[in-house]
């Protein structure tokens, strides 16, 4: 025999879609390599990060979900981190660059796991460890699979 539970205050959704950060641990090399420069100039694009299932472990990417999340929030204040960030690692110049993608021009994060992000802007420090360490990584998943 069950017994019937019913759950008040609860939000709930049939959204599926999971994103995880893992932040590696221990040293690692702190070059600014792991980037296209052009005309000393690093462009971080956003992207669109959904349902996966993906795992990233490249700077680039791992750059381009900070900059859509802090798009995403409006927060000045963590563009400006991940600018500095990039800046002191790599010595280069940032530019944050929009374009066409389906939801905006600053890119998307899946709403439920829109506030994974945040984790990543809680320090310079972390915020480094998730974009150049390559054991750090990005893990964008669903349960449908």
């Amino acid at each position: 025999m069950y017994k019937k539970k019913v759950r008040k205050g609860i939000f709930e959704t049939n959204s599926s879609s999971c994103h995880s950060i893992i932040l590696g641990k221990g040293d690692f090399e702190r070059t600014g390599n792991r980037f296209d420069v052009e005309g000393g100039v690093i462009r971080i694009y956003p992207g669109e990060f959904g349902w996966g299932p993906e795992r990233f472990s490249d700077a680039a990417t791992k750059a381009s979900y900070a900059l859509t999340w802090a798009k995403q929030a409006e927060s000045e204040e963590c563009l400006e981190m991940l600018e500095t960030v990039i800046m002191e690692v790599t010595g280069y110049e940032v530019e944050f660059a929009g374009s066409c993608v389906t939801y905006s021009p600053w890119g998307h994060i899946d709403h439920q796991s829109s506030e994974v992000g945040r984790e990543l802007f809680v320090s310079e420090d972390v915020l480094e460890n998730f974009i150049f360490n390559p054991n750090s990584i990005l893990v964008i998943d669903n349960d449908n699979h």
